[in-house]
């Protein structure tokens, strides 16, 4: 699914292969910590109940998966015992 018109995706292409390396990584970055904060908000729209630290349990938990989140929580638990 694209909702981009196709000469903006390539005027998007052509700026984004004229950018040197830095740039990019830049851009990717910017976005990729965009997409985290959208994601969490979004978790904190859905359950308003947690708290901070079970909404970041909640994001490892749907990005990351049940296993590593299941483990950061223990320990944490043991960590706070």
């Amino acid at each position: 699914m694209n909702d981009t018109h196709p000469e903006a995706e390539r005027i998007w292409i052509e700026l984004l292969r004229r950018a040197g390396p830095e740039k990019r990584l830049q851009l990717a970055t910017r976005l990729s910590r965009q997409a985290r904060w959208r994601s969490m908000q979004a978790i904190a729209r859905a359950h308003p109940e947690l708290s901070e630290l079970d909404r970041k349990l909640l994001y490892m938990r749907i990005h990351y998966g049940a296993d590593l989140a299941d483990r950061v929580a223990d320990h944490l638990r043991k960590q706070s015992t």
